[in-house]
């Protein structure tokens, strides 16, 4: 005689870690069925997901990542220069962050010379 044969929804095991993120998924995040979001995701400071931690099938999760946090605002306009007439001035003007690492370049002053643009980082 046999015994009865079970079956169990199935759940995401723990999810891998991800770079740069504060790391508390991996543990926390273990056990969630099919469509269920990680409430414990997260990215350390400066960086930002690219979306959430969803159990995606209830045995694997998506695979977010973190990337550098975006500058919000334009760079500022020192005496020696007018304006930005550069990529930067089009995202900001549209309202849309502007990619870590991008480089602006201000239109220098009469009489100056661009030496550096300002670069965004965070």
């Amino acid at each position: 005689k046999f015994s009865d044969a079970t079956c169990v929804e199935a759940t995401c095991e723990s999810p891998s870690p991800i770079d740069r993120s504060d790391g508390s998924h991996t543990t926390d995040c273990a056990g969630l069925r099919k469509g269920e979001t990680c409430a414990m995701f997260g990215c350390t400071n400066g960086f930002v997901k690219t979306e959430d931690l969803v159990c995606k099938d209830g045995v694997n999760f998506n695979h977010p990542r973190c990337l550098e946090a975006p500058c919000l605002d334009p760079p500022p306009v020192n005496a020696n220069a007018t304006t930005f007439v550069d990529r930067c001035t089009i995202l900001a003007q549209e309202k849309v962050p502007i990619p870590s690492r991008t480089t602006c370049k201000p239109n220098c002053a009469p009489g100056f010379k661009l030496a550096t643009g300002a670069i965004c980082l965070r």
